[in-house]
């Protein structure tokens, strides 16, 4: 399990759109997925760090364990989620809150959102996505339901593959009644990279920004439902 891929992979899409880190790092980080070169490492490491919202993530998460911030359980925990965040309670999360005033979100806006933290929300990425509110950071993109979907890392099925593109079958959120649920399945052409994955029909994989980031087995797919469920959860129901 290579820390520097998985970090790398989830964070491609986002700097190739130019929301957040430094402009065109995932062309560094294309070269890293490509070919594996060490070389490559110490640029990438420092890059990461200026992602605005990623990295206090991993360093807090880091923290907690006493683990080196680009491990790569402490990617999967954001990314996906793993047994990592099972120990994190409102008053990290009103830390990292405030941590993330200084990478560009607005202090009254975090001093607000410190308030009223949901009780069991954990910092997966989902919590970045639904609490703290997509494009909130660094203003790239408005908070709504259509970038919620194309922000979450959500799970779908291979349906079809092309050249440069993917058939997934995937359930996006909708809002009911104020409540954020899962809507219906659809089918969906998303971009897709074969530098990224080996990909074959009816495999699982991630998404984000509609693009295929990875295939993950079943132990990640359960933990990727797991750990938005609870913050999804916890933010219906606070």
């Amino acid at each position: 399990m290579d820390p520097i891929d998985i970090v790398t992979r989830y964070s491609f899409i986002t700097n190739k759109l130019r929301y957040c880190g430094p402009h065109d790092s995932f062309l560094q980080f294309l070269e890293y997925i490509k070919t594996k070169d060490k070389k490559l490492i110490p640029l990438i490491k420092n890059q990461i760090t200026r992602f605005e919202g990623l990295y206090p993530y991993l360093e807090l998460i880091a923290k907690k364990h006493n683990l080196d911030v680009f491990d790569y359980k402490v990617s999967e925990a954001y990314w996906i989620g793993n047994e990592l965040l099972d120990v994190f309670d409102e008053s990290d999360l009103k830390e990292m809150i405030m941590s993330l005033s200084k990478r560009g979100l607005p202090k009254s806006y975090a001093q607000k959102l410190c308030e009223d933290v949901p009780k069991g929300m954990l910092p997966h990425h989902s919590f970045n996505v639904i609490y703290v509110g997509v494009g909130k950071i660094t203003g790239a993109v408005e908070f709504n339901i259509e970038n919620i979907n194309n922000c979450m890392i959500r799970y779908g099925e291979v349906t079809k593959l092309n050249k440069s593109t993917a058939v997934i079958k995937h359930q996006p959120y909708k809002f009911n009644e104020g409540k954020l649920v899962l809507g219906n399945e659809i089918i969906e052409e998303l971009e897709y990279l074969p530098e990224f994955n080996d990909l074959k029909f009816g495999e699982v994989v991630s998404i984000h920004w509609n693009f295929v980031v990875d295939k993950i087995n079943e132990k990640q797919l359960n933990n990727l439902k797991k750990y938005t469920k609870i913050n999804v959860d916890a933010l219906n129901y606070k």
